[in-house]
Parts: structure tokens; C-alpha cells; sequence
């Protein structure tokens, strides 16, 4: 059998080569079953595909390895035991879905070891969307977590989000919903932004009212500020101690990072990944930033399934709209961002099958006071 490279396959969202079933099977491993794992692969033939993961710690060894033959799922081994008894309850028949049910077991799994007494949910979006079918079965996976959650446990939802506004009055909690909406618990006025770091917003709160500085930009940043406001007042914070940690908040690396370079050339890396919400949140963030010229140097977004080309086509739409100046599309998804950018209007628009060919169409759009988005999925690594 050929040996493939799981990561980089599965996590660009590629079909493995040579692999018989792969149209039903492919899917992207969205974490260990059991931390930490100490060797993955998959491999396969024009008969079967295999998905072997073996992860330990402690002295304690186990291992998840499951077959895909035709229609046929096999669950060769697990050291998860009711995992295979999960797996028939749902009716599971591909690779694919026995992955997505993975991750909804490790949910309502550690759930179970957790018993947690504080929940968030920030939005339903379309990330993974290829392997869950849609934004329901996304809230339904995310919503395992509700399985073993304490009785009277706090709950924040993002009140401005349709589907996650579904759940109060369904589930037995008493639900804290945030963001911009009218009638939400905890809510965001008057936000302002510098175009360059920083936004500074009032927070209005069941008690009181307080004014934040929030040293990121993009409208989105309200929900985790919210969110972080409401868990501080559960737990009996002062609103100067809400506002001076929101104040100390810090990106993780290659999530909207400000670079600020020579020739008043700011870069925006927000390479860490990306989906349809996150690259209009970071389109918009360009949009709003201060700069002579604009540039968005977009790849592609990964685990879309048949909706990839609209998706990526709303995004093209999206950077017209936002009055971008200049497109870099990168990568093959990315040609469907470029089309609809130039029948939105954006006045220059490149188009690069790879990464080494958009470095020299880099070198002719970087210029003086420019500001530049960079953003695509993680198995783009754009940041190169």
C-alpha cells in the first residue's frame, strides 16, 4: 500500500492519491482522540483507505485505526470502547463521518470528565461545513457539550448569532446572551476605531456600564470582549478589572497580527486559517484600516465541499464592496475569489495558482502606505 502523508493531505483538504474511496472518505483530523498522539498515518489502495492514530501518555497506550471499504466502515481497533458502539447508533458508513463523530465524542467526552459549570459559544459558522453537510449539524456537534454540563451551569451565547439564538428555551439553562443586537444581556455601543490597533467601545452590563479599550481591530472583537465581561461579572470582577484584562489582551501568532514595516507599509497576518466569516471579518478589518492602498492576498479555504466555489465567490464579491484596491488570489479554490472580485469592481486583481508564483506579484503591488491582509486556511501556510 502506499504510505501518504496524513497531515499534509488531509489538512490541505486534498483527496488522497490512489485511493479508491476517496470522495466518500477524505476528511480533515481535527484533533487526537486521546492526547498526546504519538504516530498518525493513512493509507490506501484502490480498494481501501485506512485512518490508524496511536496515542498515549502515562503508561497508558491505545489506538484508533478504522478501515473504509466501498460502503463498508470497519472499525479495526479502538481503545475508546464506546466509541464503536457510538459509531452504530449513528448509522456511520464513511471515513469522513466517523472522523466528524470523533470529534463530537471527544466533545461530549470530555464534557463528561469536565462537568463544566461555565459554557461559551461565539457563532455557527462555516468552518468544516464539507464533513458536517451543514450549519445545523455544526450546531448540533458543538451543542454536545450540553451533555454533561452542571445544573445550573452559566451559559454565554452570542445573541446576534441566528442558529445559536435556537437553543434557549430548548435546553434547561438560563442562557446570557451578547453582542450588538437590542434586548441582549450584555451589549456593545459607540465602537471606534483607531484603523491602526486599538477600538475603544461602551459595555453595557445587566449592573452597569463601562467604557473599554479593546487593542485589536474588526467589529467581531465585541463578542469575545462581551463575553469576557459577562464571565467577569459571574465570577465578581470590577469593571476595572474587566476593562484593564481586556485591555492586556494578545493575539496567539498569525491571528491578525499588526506588522508594521518601512515606508509606512502595514501587513495584517492573519494566516492562521481562515473561513467565509473569518475573511469578511479580516476584509472588513482592512477596509476600515488606515492605509493609502489596499491589498488582500487571499488562498484558499479548506473544508467546504460543493459550497467551496460560491463561498469563495461571496468572498470575491465581498472585496468589491469593501472598496479593496488590489487582489492577490493564491492557490486553486482562490481562482473563484479572484473572478467575482473583478465583477465586483476591485481595479486589480492577480490571480497565482502558487505561492511561488505570487511572490514577484507581490513585488510589484507592495508600495508606500500600503496595507496588506494575508489570509488563507493553515494548509495554505501563507505566512511563507
Amino acid at each position: 500500500m502506499e504510505e501518504l502523508t496524513f497531515l499534509q493531505r488531509m489538512n490541505r483538504g486534498r483527496h488522497p492519491e490512489g485511493a479508491g474511496p476517496a470522495d466518500s472518505a477524505y476528511c480533515v483530523f481535527y484533533g487526537p482522540v486521546r492526547e498526546p498522539v504519538v504516530r498518525q498515518r493513512i493509507f490506501g489502495d484502490e480498494e481501501s483507505l485506512t485512518l490508524e492514530l496511536v496515542y498515549g501518555g502515562e503508561g497508558q497506550d491505545g489506538a484508533l485505526r478504522l478501515r473504509q471499504e466501498g460502503s463498508n466502515l470497519i472499525v479495526e481497533e479502538t481503545s475508546l470502547g464506546l466509541f464503536r458502539d457510538y459509531l452504530e447508533e449513528k448509522s456511520v458508513k464513511y471515513l469522513g463521518q466517523a472522523l466528524m463523530y470523533a470529534l463530537l465524542f471527544k466533545i461530549a467526552d470530555l464534557s463528561a470528565l469536565v462537568e463544566p459549570d461555565v459554557v461559551l459559544m461565539t457563532n455557527i459558522g462555516d468552518s468544516h461545513i464539507e464533513h458536517f453537510g451543514s450549519r445545523e449539524k455544526i450546531l448540533e456537534a458543538k451543542s454536545e457539550i450540553f451533555h454533561h454540563v452542571k445544573s445550573g451551569a452559566f451559559v454565554v451565547i452570542n445573541g446576534d448569532d441566528p442558529l445559536l439564538n435556537t437553543l434557549p428555551g430548548k435546553l434547561p439553562y438560563a442562557f446570557t446572551r451578547v453582542g450588538a443586537g437590542e434586548g441582549l444581556d450584555y451589549r456593545a455601543e459607540g465602537l471606534v476605531s483607531d484603523g491602526k490597533s486599538h477600538m475603544t467601545c461602551e459595555v453595557k452590563t445587566p449592573h452597569n456600564s463601562f467604557r473599554v479599550e479593546i487593542p485589536a481591530l474588526g467589529d467581531h472583537m465585541i463578542y469575545p470582549t462581551l463575553m469576557a465581561a459577562a464571565v467577569g461579572e459571574h465570577f465578581g470582577l470590577t469593571q476595572t478589572q474587566i476593562a484593564d484584562g481586556v485591555l492586556h489582551f494578545a493575539p496567539t501568532k498569525m491571528r491578525m497580527n499588526l506588522l508594521h514595516r518601512g515606508d509606512d507599509i502595514t501587513i495584517l497576518n492573519d494566516t492562521y486559517n481562515a473561513n467565509p466569516q473569518s475573511m469578511r471579518a479580516a476584509v472588513e478589518v482592512l477596509s476600515s484600516a488606515r492605509g493609502a492602498y489596499k491589498v488582500a492576498v487571499l488562498g484558499d479555504m479548506f473544508e467546504l465541499g460543493p459550497l467551496a466555489p460560491a463561498l469563495h465567490g461571496g468572498v470575491g464579491d465581498y472585496l468589491g464592496k469593501a472598496g479593496i484596491d488590489c487582489l492577490v488570489a493564491v492557490g486553486e479554490l482562490a481562482r473563484h475569489i479572484h473572478d467575482a472580485a473583478q465583477a465586483a469592481g476591485v481595479p486589480e486583481c492577480y490571480y497565482c495558482p502558487t505561492k511561488a508564483e505570487a511572490r514577484p506579484v507581490l513585488d510589484g503591488v507592495v508600495r508606500p502606505h500600503a496595507t496588506i491582509l494575508v489570509k488563507a486556511s493553515r494548509g495554505m501556510a501563507l505566512e511563507e
